[in-house]
């Protein structure tokens, strides 16, 4: 299918999104968000049988379900978030009751927030702000029913291909890689870094582990992926050369942040710094919300975790 633009109506009335084939059989769908200033993506992997990857916020859902309809989707079997931070998953309780005979696949250590997203909203409105859903929608919970929780590897045989999950902590502890065993490709959430030129480092949540990350980084390059698909821009076809350069980034930022913190330097002032060497490589398509909530979360997420290491000694 060509890229363009597909418009609709939703009880709020027009939305938008771009529907693009961007891998054998895998479609890039993504809505427009109004008031949000950030890139989502959600995928669909469309045959016999019909997976979404990223629901994405609330707020998306009308966008993502008049894609469904002008692709002829009239069911799902599968969701799966790659994490359930509210960019990627905030939608998935809406998304799932639209289509209640869909199984969603979840970490374990996600079961328990997507039942009662009571936590995830604090998280959220500590992220993002008291007005969050304003701009991004509620948060709703999944039925019990639906869920399917894994905390090793699995994986799903669909139509001459198969997705394997794998656990990839890190940038959250509940947070999971889809490998696309067809196009050779991973579905990679926000642990491989960013889709900029080059990869910055993905924010860094409120659970952030360098160490973890980095590890599930390393164990993404074992795979030898030729593709990435990514939750706030497209695809990417360099994936190895990407991966390395966004664990490299990774430790440089760290590395910054800690300097930084060993010379005393305020959380504002480091937010500066990072903004003083990240802005260059910022893409056109982040507008200055995702920019902040990007160097919020690289700040308070660095620092809280070299915090917690009781560093700097």
């Amino acid at each position: 299918m060509d890229s363009g633009t597909n418009r609709g109506t939703s009880p709020k009335g027009p939305v938008s999104m771009r529907i693009e084939e961007v891998a054998d059989g895998v479609l890039w769908i993504a809505p427009d968000v109004p008031g949000s200033g950030i890139v989502f993506s959600s995928y669909l992997i469309r045959g016999e049988v019909n997976v979404l990857i990223e629901p994405g916020p609330t707020a998306a859902i009308p966008s993502l379900l008049e894609a469904l309809k002008s692709l002829g989707i009239e069911s799902l079997q599968w969701i799966i978030p790659t994490h359930i931070h509210m960019d990627h998953a905030g939608g998935l309780g809406a998304l799932a009751a639209r289509f209640p005979e869909a199984c969603v696949i979840v970490h374990s250590r996600a079961v328990r927030h997507i039942l009662d997203p009571a936590r995830l909203i604090q998280d959220t409105r500590a992220a993002y702000g008291p007005e969050f859903k304003r701009v991004y929608g509620g948060i709703s919970p999944v039925l019990k029913h639906q869920i399917r929780e894994t905390s090793d590897r699995e994986t799903i045989a669909i139509d001459g291909r198969s997705l394997e999950i794998l656990p990839a902590p890190g940038h959250a502890p509940h947070h999971v890689f889809i490998y696309d065993s067809l196009t050779q490709g991973i579905f990679c959430g926000e642990a491989l870094g960013m889709a900029t030129d080059p990869p910055l480092p993905a924010p860094a949540a409120p659970n952030f582990d360098l160490e973890t990350c980095l590890n599930s980084m390393g164990r993404a390059l074992a795979l030898t992926p030729r593709m990435l698909f990514y939750s706030h821009g497209s695809t990417r076809t360099d994936a190895t050369a990407r991966i390395r350069t966004a664990m490299a980034n990774t430790r440089a930022f760290a590395d910054m942040v800690l300097e930084a913190m060993k010379q005393h330097v305020s959380p504002a002032d480091i937010g500066r710094l990072i903004r003083a060497h990240a802005e260059k490589h910022f893409p056109p398509e982040w507008q200055e919300e995702m920019i902040k909530v990007w160097l919020a979360g690289m700040r308070d997420g660095y620092i809280g975790y070299f915090a917690g290491k009781g560093l700097p000694r």
